[in-house]
């Protein structure tokens, strides 16, 4: 029973010290805004990243090695409305976007 127990606890350990995110993009992701011309960089994207709280028109260059998904609301919420496959840039007026 202790050896049992033992195993269980360890087991726990194991899985309590692995990454929350599965996935990231290695390389560069980065987008500008053009109405004010600010460009953001984000170096091996993972998760979901908030663009801004207004639409404004943004060019995204994605120079990754995995595809991202731009979406229309913050917080990566509605619909997606572009996918960027590695090496694409475009421009969109999607608020969010993440790494699958």
């Amino acid at each position: 029973m202790a050896t049992t127990l033992s195993a269980l606890a360890m087991t726990g350990v194991v899985a309590l010290t692995l990454p929350s995110s599965a996935y990231a993009a290695t390389g560069k992701l980065t987008v500008q805004n053009l109405l004010t011309g600010k460009q953001t960089p984000y170096e091996n994207p993972s998760d979901c990243y908030t663009l801004g709280v207004t639409q404004a028109l943004s060019r995204v260059n994605n120079a990754t090695d995995m595809p991202v998904w731009i979406y229309e609301g913050p917080d990566c919420q509605g619909l997606s409305v572009l996918t960027l496959g590695p090496g694409e840039s475009n421009v969109t007026a999607g608020l969010s976007f993440a790494i699958p």
